[in-house]
């Protein structure tokens, strides 16, 4: 088998069962309040209404500019349309995080893109929500793909002997900044710290800094700059000292908690590695230690916040499955032992997947029963009535309980019942679980 036919057996294979989760994902929660023009009850219908919309959002609500164009503008079209369009992106999302670990092309290494998308699927805190959920990965997965993409020609530039310049990468690297900055805070905090780190990196390798770089630079700051001066971020950022302290050990323990396979694969990597290259082993190191302060900008710039999701891990473990497979491509180069360590981890994520498609068809099967509840209602002209509320132990669902994102609640006044009411032509939505089509929480 050809390599290239071996890596489009590949992305397809995971396109098919990407898409299948994205088939049997329901709108939840914000979709419902950016399916409507921001702060208002009237449907958006067209583009125009959207830029016009996000024109409110920016003064009310946190500053970003990319997650909510694209968010309302998917909302306008049936959901098929985001189910397909996140399938593409989310199979070249994975084809750019292998771009990030292998340095003579992604179609020379199908195990090394398998083992991408699987580790992604078992790593990822919050699958469901960060990767599935159209409020969730216009915000999570886009940002961490264009702070990826942001970051590739600095990569490119690290391994390979080339110096061009020229005005065109110089505006194009300050865009990509300021784009990959203008999503979310985590990610803009990641970019900056990368280039930082990547122009140390250069500076110790004896590498010509280029302009380019530092138009990066000034593209990420001012994204960020953007962002935290938005008028509906007005009290927002700030935490005690004590509670920084608090939020520092919390998201330390959740690092451990998240990404155990990771560290797993680290420590034998490295230790791997000592014992092959013991001079040449720091050599080794650097470039993955760049991905490493980006990891660790990605993670701890939550200190700052009160409320940090798992989903906002998305670019945190992109960062950390880069990091992880470097040395491990590194310290295991022979293809026999890929293939062996690939099939073994896509036996537990096809297990996991059985299972989360399972959960998710009986959740889909809940959630259409409430619709028709709603859509019965509606059509007998009955304004208030009460669903059930829909919670799940599983990360591929977008209504994990460990996300903190919640469904719908007894008060009918609370923003999420409102913004499922007024979609769905009602005038009141309310918990009410006697309604229950399915008794367990799946």
């Amino acid at each position: 088998m050809k390599i290239t036919v071996r890596t489009t057996f590949i992305l397809l294979m995971v396109g098919i069962l990407f898409f299948m989760l994205n088939l049997l994902t329901p709108l939840a929660r914000d979709d419902f309040s950016y399916a409507f023009f921001w702060g208002t009850e009237e449907r958006i219908t067209s583009i125009p209404e959207v830029i016009e919309s996000l024109k409110v959002h920016y003064r009310m609500q946190n500053g970003r500019i990319i997650p909510p164009v694209l968010t309302q503008s998917f909302l306008i079209f049936d959901k098929l349309v985001f189910n397909f369009v996140n399938t593409v992106f989310f199979l070249a999302y994975g084809f750019l995080i292998c771009s990030h670990i292998v340095d003579d092309g992604v179609k020379k290494h199908p195990m090394i893109l398998a083992l991408v998308f699987i580790l992604l699927f078992l790593e990822s805190p919050g699958f469901g929500s960060a990767y599935l959920w159209i409020s969730g990965a216009c915000n999570h997965l886009v940002a961490s793909f264009l702070l990826l993409l942001y970051l590739l020609p600095f990569k490119k530039y690290a391994v390979s002997d080339s110096d061009r310049s020229s005005f065109l990468k110089w505006i194009g690297m300050f865009f990509l900044g300021f784009a990959a900055a203008l999503s979310t805070e985590n990610a803009d905090s990641a970019a900056i710290l990368a280039t930082i780190a990547f122009i140390v990196y250069f500076a110790c390798s004896k590498r010509k800094l280029m302009l380019w770089h530092f138009t990066g630079l000034i593209g990420a700051l001012l994204g960020m700059f953007v962002i935290l001066t938005a008028p509906g971020r007005t009290g927002e950022v700030g935490n005690s000292v004590g509670n920084m302290v608090l939020v520092f050990g919390y998201l330390s323990c959740c690092i451990v908690k998240n990404f155990k396979l990771l560290i797993i694969l680290l420590f034998l990597s490295l230790a791997r590695l000592i014992e092959k290259k013991k001079k040449l082993f720091f050599e080794d190191v650097k470039l993955p230690l760049v991905y490493l302060v980006a990891f660790i900008a990605s993670v701890y710039c939550g200190i700052l916040s009160s409320y940090f999701p798992e989903r906002a891990y998305c670019c945190s473990t992109a960062l950390a499955v880069i990091m992880v497979l470097r040395i491990a491509v590194l310290s295991y180069d022979k293809e026999r032992v890929q293939f062996v360590f690939t099939l073994l981890l896509a036996v537990i994520a096809f297990g996991t997947y059985a299972d989360a498609l399972f959960r998710l068809n009986d959740l889909k099967k809940a959630n259409d029963y409430r619709i028709s509840i709603m859509e019965e209602a509606r059509e007998s002209g009955v304004k208030s009535v009460g669903i059930q509320s829909l919670s799940s132990g599983n990360r591929y669902s977008i209504f994990e309980t460990n996300e903190m994102i919640g469904d719908i609640y007894t008060d009918p006044c609370e923003w999420p019942n409102e913004d499922m009411a007024h979609y769905y032509g009602l005038d009141a939505v309310y918990e009410d679980n006697s309604k229950r089509k399915l008794k367990t929480i799946l």
